[in-house]
């Protein structure tokens, strides 16, 4: 009934099969094509490039199959939540077949033939710019329906045995025009599973000029408006094949379904006709359906095909997905999986070593799922042993986060220590250009004035100047306080002031006090959550700025360390509009230090304008992966702030959101630009959320249920 392998020959790293009937025949798995990361002509120039070396007398069989599948074979951060959330798993295979009425002894006589000999044929894709990965004969038999003894065939459906099937088949082509976009757009639509099959074999010169002429004269012109539309057709194909070098393909297009059911065959087979009929006129196979599954595998000839010139037939090849390609995935276990436009996955690597920098932004107003995607994204480093991570934020939303991964929280007031003493980056880096950077930048930073992001390039100079200085004269231990007592030339003296001695801050970074506090900024944890929510809300926010500029010191610091065992540190900065605007400078340093180094840097705010100060757009210009979750500001100042095109923006005003299902963001990052999805399983969701309803709901249940951990009213929550 359908064709068998019965040999299989290895040449030049490609299995060569020899089916039943005596084809020949070479599978490849092909990478998919993404229409959002690349440009129309250069999805146009790959699928013509498939159809411009087939030979005559041979066949093309290109298949999209399409499913449901809830197994990641990677492991990572979410691998677990896949198996509830699921995702489709989106695979395509090319095909060459040599008829067995070809002449077979060109495989041994002329392998250097081009055009005549199998292997030749058989290498055409080897070396493509379309990636493809030869199949195995095992890989190859599996594309091969199961079969039972016999085989029964009812209307429109043939049962297998251990399933039922219909055949769906293009039987004209659309009157009103299709680009490269229709088909991938109409396949997000179609019920799970399907097959997708096209057969294309070429058309000779002669054979396509012949046939040509003979339509154009059966329809020449007249007062029939059908006639005179299939004329000027005609007419325009044979200019476009005789003057432009276009081509004719016969090509037979369909769609395979298959359900344990009649009930959900019948029902999802009307339904992928009603979609599938933006290609055309689309048939249900009935009397003939069986016939039409034979041809549908390899082997065997169509059985009912369709004439189309090159520039219309690659319209119908089901290669172009919004979707990701496997050539475009880097995957590392810190990886975080989010779905694309067509369900299928893709790895968000923080570290991809495609990436000039390692710095991100992070842009959306609430409630567009921002935080959700920073939290998932903390969970996905956290994963990777060999990553610190060391985050900040100013509203206390990240204590549930940190105590379910295991982390450090740590808080400022102003009644303790910090137990840090700034110079000790002298002692750890020595007197190098990078630790006086990160010194000159923590004092600047103390000695700001009201409404300054920075100081002014002389002061800078003068301040770098007092330090080097200070160090060279000093034989105590360096601290602060030394600082200011043994240094007169230090710029703002006064305001220094209220950091030492008995200034109003002295307290913060004293020598001097019980060092009990001395592992406050030891950074050895996998995760240190610096919540600043209660010195923020003391309404001191000179304090808070000092104690950031202490914790970016610290980060630097760690990314400065000479250690042949140092592990990679991230920074994540969320929704500290203040401190981006009064640690601007410290800010910049640390995101050229982390390009440098190789480390992250990860910035989350509501609105892009809050990351560019004083029309400084050093954070933006610096951090060139970015994700949008939404637009702020008028259009056109956004996009020259963002430096975005009006295809961008519209792309970022037309994402969508379902609360509690999926929030769509668009990431731009050195690759391209595409719009993801992230989708929550019910655990995920109650681990993320910081709705006030949903707070409420937490401490409900912790304080009804007073012996339940945090994982469990996690749990709880998730089945409510």
């Amino acid at each position: 009934m359908f064709q068998k392998i019965i040999e299989t020959n290895r040449a030049s790293d490609v299995s060569i099969h020899t089916l039943e009937n005596g084809t020949l025949c070479a599978g490849f798995e092909v990478d998919l094509l993404d229409e959002e990361l690349l440009e129309n002509d250069q999805l146009e120039a790959l699928l013509m490039s498939l159809l411009k070396d087939l030979p005559l007398g041979r066949t093309l069989r290109v298949y999209l199959k399409s499913e449901y599948s809830n197994l990641d074979t990677h492991e990572h951060s979410r691998t677990e939540s896949l198996k509830d959330i699921g995702f489709v798993k989106n695979r395509a295979f090319l095909f060459l077949e040599k008829p067995a009425k070809m002449d077979l002894s060109f495989f041994v006589k002329h392998k250097s033939s081009k055009g005549q000999s199998v292997l030749t044929d058989f290498l055409l894709f080897k070396n493509h710019e379309v990636k493809v990965k030869p199949l195995s004969q095992k890989e190859v038999e599996s594309l091969f329906p199961v079969l039972q003894d016999e085989l029964f065939h009812k209307f429109q459906t043939i049962d297998l045995g251990e399933e039922l099937v219909s055949v769906l088949r293009l039987t004209k082509q659309s009157e009103f025009g299709m680009d490269l976009m229709t088909l991938s757009h109409i396949k997000d639509l179609l019920p799970l599973p399907y097959t997708i099959g096209v057969s294309i074999q070429a058309v000779s010169g002669a054979e396509a000029e012949t046939f040509l002429r003979r339509r154009s004269k059966q329809n020449s012109l007249g007062s029939d408006l059908n006639e005179n539309r299939k004329y000027e057709e005609a007419q325009g194909y044979l200019e476009d094949i005789t003057l432009n070098g276009s081509k004719l393909y016969r090509f037979e297009w369909q769609c395979l379904i298959s359900r344990k059911s009649e009930e959900y065959l019948r029902q999802d087979r009307e339904e992928l006709k009603r979609r599938l009929e933006a290609l055309g006129s689309i048939y249900i196979e009935s009397v003939g359906a069986l016939e039409s599954l034979k041809s549908f595998y390899l082997g065997e000839e169509p059985h009912f095909t369709l004439l189309e010139k090159d520039s219309t037939l690659i319209t119908y090849i089901p290669l172009v997905t919004r979707g990701e390609s496997k050539t475009n995935q880097v995957y590392k276990n810190q990886s975080l999986a989010v779905h694309r436009r067509d369900e299928s996955l893709s790895y968000i690597n923080i570290f991809d070593p495609r990436y000039e920098s390692f710095s991100w932004c992070i842009f959306g107003r609430p409630g567009t799922g921002k935080s959700v995607l920073t939290n998932a994204i903390t969970r996905a480093l956290h994963y990777d042993p060999d990553i610190k991570i060391i985050k900040i934020d100013v509203g206390g939303s990240h204590s549930r986060e940190t105590e379910i991964l295991g982390g450090v929280e740590k808080t400022l007031n102003l009644n303790e220590p910090t137990g840090i003493n700034p110079f000790d980056v002298i002692l750890e880096l020595g007197s190098t250009k990078e630790a006086l950077q990160i010194l000159a930048t923590f004092l600047e930073v103390l000695i700001l004035e009201e409404g300054e992001s920075k100081l002014s390039k002389i002061m800078k100079s003068d301040l770098e100047r007092a330090i080097l200085e200070y160090i060279s004269l000093s034989k105590l231990k360096l601290s602060l306080k030394g600082f200011y007592d043994q240094s007169s030339e230090i710029p703002r003296k006064e305001l220094l002031q209220r950091w030492v001695g008995k200034g109003v801050y002295g307290n913060a970074f004293s020598t001097d006090k019980d060092d009990s506090k001395s592992s406050y900024f030891n950074l050895n944890n996998s995760l240190t959550y610096f919540n600043f929510s209660k010195i923020s809300q003391a309404l001191d926010p000179d304090y808070a700025q000092g104690g950031l500029a202490a914790v970016m010191a610290q980060f630097n610091l760690e990314m400065l360390k000479k250690d042949q065992h140092k592990k990679k540190v991230v920074f994540i900065a969320d929704e500290t509009p203040f401190f981006i605007k009064k640690c601007f400078s410290f800010f910049n340093l640390s995101i050229a230090n982390v390009r440098k180094e190789g480390h992250g840097f990860i910035t989350v705010s509501q609105k892009s304008a809050h990351v560019v100060v004083d029309n400084d757009t050093g954070i933006l210009d610096n951090s060139p992966n970015r994700i949008y979750f939404s637009s702020d500001g008028d259009d056109e100042t956004f996009k020259a702030r963002n430096q975005l095109s009006s295809n961008s923006l519209d792309s970022i005003k037309s994402l969508k959101r379902q609360q509690g299902e999926f929030s769509e963001c668009l990431l731009k990052d050195g690759l391209g630009e595409r719009v993801l999805k992230v989708r929550l399983n019910s655990e995920e969701y109650w681990s993320y959320t910081s709705k006030d309803e949903d707070r409420r709901k937490f401490f409900e249940i912790k304080k009804a249920c007073p012996s339940l951990n945090l994982k469990e009213i996690m749990q709880c929550l998730s089945f409510s």
